[in-house]
């Protein structure tokens, strides 16, 4: 399966833009536990409906670059071709459920090729840093697996968004306007250079989060967040781009599964 089932220069689907709004909102939501107990942070009185707010702003952001993202990518051949065939009718089950299954696959390898990375390759020196810098991480920010597992949804869906549908697509449907092939499709280096560009700053967003764990902005932090997320980066580029936006957020999903949920799981029993 390949971007050629889905045409270039599609009309804009509203009824695949309100499927994603009805995805967005509450994965927007659903992150709050685990971000909570991440940054160590404690709610005062009449703190949380501004929380509710905020996050309410994000899911416009959020919901913005949706309805920008499936419109470039109707433009393009890219989109959300499951989703699209359901919505209009059409037979889909069969290949989805070949696609799922791979999906989900590539999912569980993401998440064990970051784990194989992280123990062998960055966790050794990273330990060493910490120590020589008198840094210790909290054990008691981990947060729990039903957090995790709301966190893996919530990143399934908007982060797939923002940095798959919008980012992937923006630069692809820029790279088209120059380098594209007769139908209209980007042809396939701009598409590499658009997935490669978009899981670096993939793995630069995910600094932050780096940092409200504990971890110092040193060159060897900074590589190994921006390595071990850039890797999955370009994983999910791909399936976007080869098996439609579904595909990605499965294996995002199971990835995260794995690292947030299944691993939490498994060092709580040792």
């Amino acid at each position: 399966m390949n971007t050629g089932i889905m045409s270039a220069g599609r009309p804009f689907s509203k009824k695949v833009f309100l499927f994603l709004v009805v995805l967005i909102v509450p994965a927007s939501y659903v992150i709050l536990p685990y971000s909570f107990t991440i940054t160590s942070t404690t709610l005062g009185p009449g703190e949380l409906p501004l929380i509710l707010v905020l996050t309410l702003i994000d899911v416009a952001f959020i919901t913005a670059l949706a309805a920008a993202g499936l419109y470039l990518a109707a433009r393009i051949g890219l989109g959300l071709p499951f989703v699209e065939g359901w919505l209009e009718k059409e037979p889909m089950w069969d290949r989805f459920r070949r696609v799922l299954i791979f999906s989900v696959a590539v999912g569980v390898i993401i998440s064990v090729v970051i784990v194989a990375l992280d123990i062998q390759v960055f966790g050794p020196p990273l330990e060493a840093e910490l120590e020589n810098l008198e840094i210790s991480i909290p054990e008691g920010i981990r947060p729990p697996p039903w957090q995790g597992a709301l966190a893996s949804y919530s990143a399934g869906v908007t982060e797939e968004v923002m940095f798959r549908l919008f980012g992937v697509t923006l630069l692809a449907w820029l790279g088209s306007l120059v380098f594209r092939d007769s139908e209209g499709r980007p042809k396939p280096a701009v598409l590499w250079i658009a997935i490669i560009l978009v899981a670096v700053l993939f793995g630069l967003a995910h600094l932050p989060l780096a940092i409200s764990v504990g971890l110092p902005l040193t060159p060897l932090a900074i590589t190994r967040t921006v390595v071990l997320n850039s890797i999955g980066g370009v994983v999910l580029g791909w399936l976007y781009w080869t098996r439609g936006l579904e595909s990605a957020m499965v294996a995002h999903f199971s990835a995260d599964i794995v690292l947030h949920v299944i691993l939490v799981l498994v060092l709580q029993s040792l």
